[in-house]
């Protein structure tokens, strides 16, 4: 992950997080779908992300744990796409 990922990631934290206090709240989380897809979007994946990224199990996301599962996808994309290669 390069500083300009990470400054992206920042900023798509901050857009997301309305009420400002630090953390993704499901109702946070569906906006933004909502914002960037449409109506064209699955409620079950945001659970879902919600769910694997919630690592305290406070019911939201605080921004160390949405860059973990940044960080952590994309080293699943790079392992997929190395196991693809082979």
């Amino acid at each position: 992950m390069t500083a300009n990922d990470v400054v992206e990631l920042e900023r798509v934290f901050a857009e997301l997080n309305k009420s400002g206090d630090g953390v993704l709240s499901k109702k946070d989380l569906l906006d933004g779908y909502r914002k960037y897809y449409g109506a064209d979007f699955n409620e079950a994946e945001v659970e879902a992300l919600l769910n694997m990224a919630d690592q305290n199990s406070d019911g939201g996301i605080s921004y160390s744990e949405f860059i973990m599962t940044s960080v952590n996808r994309e080293k699943f994309l790079t392992m997929e796409k190395l196991e693809n290669i082979f």
